[in-house]
């Protein structure tokens, strides 16, 4: 689901739910003072806008029109060692973790309903091969297989579990019974 979007009462227009909140998370990222210390003087600075352009933006909720934002966050990022791609940025500002991650943070895997599926079954067949009952396995054990298993294929690129390391892993699970 989007984050909310309101119509402010406030002028300066609408209000974006949790946007300062990232925002200035970035913002601390590109070490700006913080708030209380001058970031929006050293912001409006850097950007060359108004003092009240960006306490709207640190502290209101409420983003600039996305070409604007963009802009912004190209300039904030040329202060950041690392590389973060200017869209994923500026997309994860405007909805929060709904739609994007944290591109400060690693991404969490994200994969269709097909992969859900051919994973599911590929453990499942291979469980039922090696005599382990997937169901005597405590929870935490089974999500370990699950983020192991996902991180093979978002590693090597894969759209179905590699079923030689399914079995290895049902099968350490099931000697840790």
């Amino acid at each position: 689901m989007r984050q909310k979007i309101t119509k402010s009462k406030k002028p300066g227009g609408p209000t974006t739910q949790g946007f300062s909140e990232r925002f200035n998370y970035l913002l601390d990222q590109a070490k700006f003072p913080e708030l209380k210390n001058g970031r929006t003087t050293s912001l409006g600075e850097f950007v060359n806008v108004s003092h009240t352009s960006v306490r709207n933006w640190v502290a209101e909720d409420k983003p600039p029109k996305p070409e604007t934002l963009e802009l912004v966050v190209a300039k904030v990022l040329t202060r950041i060692k690392k590389k973060i791609d200017v869209r994923r940025m500026t997309i994860w500002l405007i909805n929060g973790d709904e739609y994007a991650d944290n591109p400060f943070e690693k991404s969490k895997p994200r994969y269709s309903h097909a992969k859900m599926y051919k994973t599911f079954m590929t453990v499942h067949e291979i469980a039922g091969q090696k005599e382990v009952d997937i169901f005597d396995l405590p929870a935490e054990a089974i999500n370990e297989i699950h983020d192991k298993i996902l991180k093979d294929m978002e590693d090597n690129g894969l759209d179905a579990p590699d079923p030689e390391y399914v079995a290895a892993l049902l099968i350490l699970a099931k000697k840790q019974l």
